[in-house]
């Protein structure tokens, strides 16, 4: 009986001491995980973006410290807002963005992505770590169903009334009259709409190409013509003044910038039609930098490219978006106050043919419409008739460079062709935006500004003229 109990005894404490060898490095580990755990983790690296699909996108990155999870932001290139879009955890190093009615990824259409770590364990603000560079993604176009086969011709030759068994030659149709096969329309001589040619975001506008605030050249004051103003086109004395987004600072100049003893140059290789989005982040820099107030300054005569706008994220970046068009280079200055942060030399290795080609139909367009006798205020009023009259208004009509050779126009169409030809004159150039109605300097600003319909507007004289010329509705 006493060796029974002995036994048991003794079992129960093997037990005992079994369960605290096995609990103590659990709890040891755990320890040292819960201070990893309190620390705040580290800078996120997206390694890359992709789009797999016309509809799917799939990112990688590289496993950071100190994480719990990772959070997924997107964007479209021309939106100001940086949308979350999943939590995914820690033990994952990819995710694959599906678009969705909440989260959607419309074809041929630009996204940026970035991430950031998180740390439940963590305490105030060393829960997130620091987001990661941002990466581009155009999302292509979804492919063009193969076009069914031609239908055959109803009437084969075979088919066609033999002579002999017709019983009165009158009555007979003729053998030269019967339908031939060549003569059936065939399906593939009806122009069928290219994909293609619907229009990047990118290629709108061509802001470099607006000039200082000048007065016009000796114009003609339109008090003996009155010239015709749009219902909705604010007046100049009372009409929208120009807003700051994007801000006068990002207008082109050629004001030398200041040279410091060591600047960080940093080399960006385009293709004509290729953009890049140049960006100045506040956390980069060790002084507390206010992102309002950086300026982009560059001397662009030969239209190597084109500044598409600035656009500022208070207390994060301030950044334009380059688009090429001939080749050559360009210096871009990023100047806060008077201090010179980074310098980008723009290389544009080919020239763009379309833009080259639309630059070149609206040259010989302004020598047919234009004379020298005529005044700055006569030029704008033939460009907008020109383009009412000449053009067909269409929904689905897209930027100047790839409607221009089929003439359809709508609003935003329209609006770019007239500035273009606006800043061919020499005269300051903006865009309304009727629903919000405010004045904004580029194109792609007034129009990322509301659903709206857009407009021209000119100064002259001081005070702006509105120009509205989309072609009427039929």
């Amino acid at each position: 009986m006493n060796k029974t109990k002995t036994r048991t005894r003794l079992s129960a404490l093997f037990a005992v001491l079994l369960a605290i060898m096995i609990a103590v490095p659990a709890i040891l580990q755990s320890g040292a995980d819960a201070a990893v755990n309190k620390k705040q983790p580290t800078k996120a690296t997206l390694t890359s973006a992709k789009a797999t699909s016309y509809n799917k996108v799939s990112l990688k990155w590289k496993k950071s410290k100190n994480i719990t999870s990772y959070a997924v932001y997107y964007k479209a290139s021309n939106s100001k807002k940086w949308v979350k879009i999943a939590n995914v955890s820690s033990k994952k190093t990819g995710y694959t963005h599906k678009s969705s009615k909440k989260y959607p990824l419309k074809q041929g259409k630009v996204y940026q992505y970035r991430i950031r770590g998180y740390n439940k364990n963590a305490k105030g603000n060393k829960k997130w770590g620091k987001y990661s560079s941002v990466k581009k993604v155009k999302i292509p176009k979804k492919a063009a169903a193969k076009p069914t086969e031609a239908p055959k011709p109803t009437v084969k030759p075979t088919e066609a009334p033999k002579p002999t068994a017709v019983p009165k030659p009158t009555a007979a149709p003729k053998p030269t009259t019967a339908p031939k096969p060549t003569a059936a329309p065939k399906p593939t001589v009806t122009p069928i709409p290219k994909p293609t040619t619907i229009p990047k975001p990118t290629a709108i506008p061509k802001p470099t190409a607006i000039p200082q605030p000048t007065k016009p050249v000796q114009p003609a004051k339109p008090t003996a013509t009155p010239i015709p103003k749009p219902t909705a086109v604010p007046k100049p004395t009372e009409g929208p003044k120009p807003t700051a987004t994007p801000r006068p600072t990002a207008t082109p100049t050629a004001t030398p910038t200041p040279k410091p003893e060591q600047s960080n140059v940093e080399t960006v290789t385009l293709e004509g039609g290729k953009s890049k989005i140049l960006s100045i982040w506040a956390e980069d820099y060790t002084e507390n930098i206010d992102v309002n107030n950086i300026k982009f300054s560059y001397n662009n005569p030969n239209d190597t490219f084109a500044n598409l706008g600035q656009e500022v994220s208070n207390g994060y970046y301030s950044r334009i978006t380059v688009e090429a068009h001939r080749k050559g280079s360009v210096m871009i200055s990023a100047t806060y106050n008077d201090k010179l942060l980074k310098q980008w030399n723009v290389v544009v290795t080919s020239d763009w043919a379309e833009y080259i080609g639309y630059c070149n139909w609206r040259r010989s367009t302004e020598s047919q419409i234009w004379t020298n006798s005529m005044s700055v205020i006569q030029k704008l009023d033939a460009a907008r008739d020109y383009i009412k009259t000449n053009f067909k208004y269409s929904t689905s009509a897209g930027g100047a460079i790839y409607a221009y050779p089929n003439k359809v126009a709508n609003c935003i169409t329209a609006s770019e062709i007239f500035g273009d030809m606006a800043k061919d004159l020499n005269v300051r150039v903006g865009y309304i935006n009727m629903y919000t109605q405010k004045i904004y300097d580029y194109l792609t600003a007034a129009v990322s500004a509301a659903d709206g319909h857009i407009y021209n507007a000119v100064m002259l004289d001081g005070s702006w003229v509105g120009y509205d010329a989309q072609p009427p509705h039929v």
